[in-house]
């Protein structure tokens, strides 16, 4: 293990490279989409180092954020293998049980209160799979989440055109970011 003086840095480029192992998995760019093994590796080695680590919460977002993904991958993806929209999932096949309990392991990082970009892009894949129906959406919750997360990006010019993105998916909001300067 690093040094204390060298753990954050390390920490930071791990995580990095287990979520590129994961999104290669999961959307993969050459060769069949969704390679399980891949995936599966990517949440052994975070689940791995949240064993070591249980006290960072980013580690514990990265793997809540891998599990999130996961529980919704049999419906991500129709039989030719392509992208299916969120919209336009069947959520009967999300594994609920894995949502729920990504979705505590989330709650617990959270309250260490040092939120990072893997622990707010879990809690904007949560809000979306804890939505029931499409329509059930925090949208409210994302437009917030999200704007927290591009700030801890450094992009605040990103964040305002994600906050108009979401929150024309809003019913009875498309449109009004305009007159609220979002």
């Amino acid at each position: 293990m690093p040094g204390d003086d060298e753990l954050a840095a390390r920490l930071t480029e791990v995580l990095a490279v287990i979520y590129l192992l994961f999104n290669e998995g999961y959307l993969a760019t050459a060769g069949p989409p969704q390679s399980r093994e891949l995936v599966d590796d990517a949440e052994f080695l975070a689940g791995l180092l949240h064993q070591l680590m249980p006290a960072e919460p980013e580690v514990a977002g990265l793997l809540a954020l891998i599990r999130l993904h996961s529980a919704r991958a049999s419906a991500r993806f129709g039989p030719d293998g392509g992208l299916v929209l969120l919209q336009e999932q069947d959520r009967s096949l999300w594994d609920r049980s894995a949502i729920s309990d990504a979705a505590g392991l989330l709650t617990r990082a959270a309250r260490r209160h040092r939120p990072g970009p893997y622990q707010l892009q879990a809690a904007i894949v949560a809000c979306h799979a804890e939505a029931e129906r499409w329509e059930d959406t925090d949208w409210e919750q994302i437009v917030a989440t999200r704007a927290e997360l591009l700030r801890a990006l450094g992009d605040p010019d990103q964040a305002r055109a994600a906050d108009r993105r979401a929150l024309d998916q809003q019913p009875g909001v498309r449109g009004t970011h305009q007159q609220c300067g979002a």
